[in-house]
């Protein structure tokens, strides 16, 4: 296992010495950052104003970070013991990270695919998550969140699961709209693709912006505790809902239902769209495609029909011009 050691400073460049307990004789890795725009280093906070790559790990860093550049830890294993910040891209590629404490996220977080576990995952008002098919965002904390920035989040394949931490007791804050039980509403709108809560776990919905109400829609809603027609490990507020896929296999327990949340709100299964109420000028162009249909017989009587449709199999189509000859 590596650590980040004390950070030695050398213009042009910021030199970080990542040392291996397995192997002390030698480094598991070796950093160069440029340092045009870095911010000055010490020991247990590190600093990122360009662009770092931690990989060749596993990595431990035991304190603070601070990330106002592109950060990615790369197929390794890396482990975060102080709080981050993060106010630019933090990449995690083939990788899983640990940040034991709380985890600020002001800019990008992206995963790729990998599993990222977080105590209490604070995101701003620009802040967005990324993640796809086997992409697993852990939390055993809060995940509290004041994102406006729908067209850049895409959680929509990934999953969020809440698990044991500190407590059994987490909170999700809802920033996306409540677009009814349709489909499309998961279209960049804060949509995860499973929501799962350990066992012995709950969960408690708030509002996540100055607008009321809001919905989570998830595609697999795993772990809901159930009880005749309620939730008894999710509790709500009214206005607030979470909608799930009734297709989807891991959803069979929940019988394609509504059931009502603890304290208000519901979870609820997606339907399919409704077929819309056709307008005025869509009725006449319906009126005149039938008129037409029913006409058609006569009109292919006065000569408008195909001419084809009376040959017979071996037969030519008669000259349209008198005596053969064409134009």
């Amino acid at each position: 296992m590596g650590r980040i050691a004390a950070p030695i400073r050398h213009r042009p460049f910021l030199l970080l010495r990542v040392e291996s307990w397995a192997h002390p004789a030698r480094f598991s890795l070796l950093l160069l950052v440029a340092l045009a725009t870095a911010g000055p280093a010490s020991a247990g906070h590190l600093v990122n104003d360009t662009s770092l790559l931690l990989r060749d790990g596993p990595i431990v860093i035991p304190g603070a970070v601070t990330n106002r550049g592109s950060l990615e830890v790369r197929g390794t294993r890396a482990d975060v013991r102080g709080p981050v910040t993060n106010l630019g891209l933090f990449r995690v590629t083939n990788a899983e990270v640990h940040f034991d404490a709380a985890f600020a996220n002001h800019g990008g977080y992206v995963s790729d695919p990998s599993d990222n576990y977080f105590n209490d995952l604070v995101i701003g008002p620009t802040g967005y998550l990324v993640g796809g098919a086997g992409d697993r965002f852990f939390v055993s904390g809060d995940l509290v969140s004041a994102s406006t920035n729908n067209t850049s989040w895409s959680t929509e394949q990934a999953a969020l699961i809440f698990h044991t931490g500190g407590d059994a007791q987490h909170s999700l804050s809802l920033t996306g709209t409540d677009f009814g039980p349709l489909p499309s509403g998961a279209i960049q709108n804060f949509a995860w693709g499973r929501l799962e809560i350990a066992a012995g776990n709950s969960l408690t919905l708030v509002d996540g912006n100055a607008t009321s109400g809001g919905a989570l829609y998830a595609g697999e809603v795993v772990g809901a505790q159930l009880a005749g027609s309620s939730v008894t490990n999710i509790a709500g507020a009214a206005g607030l809902a979470i909608y799930y896929d009734p297709a989807l296999g891991p959803n069979v327990y929940l019988g394609g239902a509504t059931y009502d949340l603890a304290a208000g709100g519901v979870l609820a299964p997606l339907s399919a769209p409704a077929v819309p109420l056709l307008g005025p000028l869509a009725r006449v162009v319906l009126f005149l495609g039938i008129l037409a249909t029913a006409l058609h017989p006569a009109l292919r009587r006065r000569g408008f029909g195909a001419a084809s449709s009376s040959l017979q199999p071996g037969m030519d189509p008669p000259s349209q011009y008198p005596g053969g000859n064409t134009p």
